[in-house]
């Protein structure tokens, strides 16, 4: 179980490296939980809150300096592919969730910034084709990814925040379940599950 020593050493470890965040225990939010409710407890019963009130602030700082890491994570990954290290589960799916986003943002500013083509007819008075015998109407979107996947977890996953903004878990090993296709990804990367197939198609992934 962690002690006041050892949230004081990962703030030490977190001050001292700029960019990659310090190693941390599977179970830290659980270890960090417990730790706070028995200080709670103590202090319930006359122990000085000196300890309680320190280690809070240091955890706060712990996960400001760890968020900060993150976002520069990401953007160092969108322009160089460099995998982060030592991102705990919730952090991994927040570091795929703003890699996202960036991507997105740059792919829309280079939109907006492509020159158009002359003569071009804008998108808004643009007449679809006619679509003849030989050509059927088919609104399907060749080779769309599903958004949805369906995971079969092979390990215990705590709670987490989809990129459709709704959370998802905890799970337990063995639970299958939906979730969002970006999410599975990663999910099966960090060996916590398998993606089985999307939910979309129901085709095997």
């Amino acid at each position: 179980m962690i002690t006041f020593e050892g949230i004081r050493k990962i703030y030490e470890e977190e001050k001292k490296n700029s960019t990659i965040p310090a190693k941390l225990p599977d179970s830290f939010f659980e270890e960090i939980k417990a730790y706070i409710g028995s200080k709670k407890r103590a202090v319930s019963e006359g122990e000085s809150s000196d300890e309680l009130e320190t280690a809070k602030r240091r955890l706060e700082s712990i996960f400001e300096l760890r968020e900060r890491k993150i976002v520069n994570a990401a953007l160092d990954f969108v322009r160089s592919d460099v995998e982060p290290q030592n991102l705990i589960e919730s952090e991994e799916m927040l570091f795929r969730e703003i890699v996202n986003n960036i991507a997105g943002f740059r792919d829309e500013m280079a939109h907006k910034l492509a020159p158009s083509k002359p003569n071009q007819i804008p998108p808004s008075e643009e007449v679809p084709e006619t679509p003849t015998p030989e050509q059927p109407i088919n609104n399907e979107k060749p080779n769309e990814e599903p958004t949805d996947s369906v995971v079969d977890f092979i390990d215990d996953m705590h709670e987490f925040m989809g990129t459709d903004l709704k959370p998802y878990g905890p799970f337990k090993k063995g639970d299958i379940a939906t979730v969002p296709t970006e999410n599975a990804k990663v999910i099966e990367k960090i060996k916590k599950g398998v993606i089985i197939r999307s939910a979309a198609s129901g085709k095997d992934a």
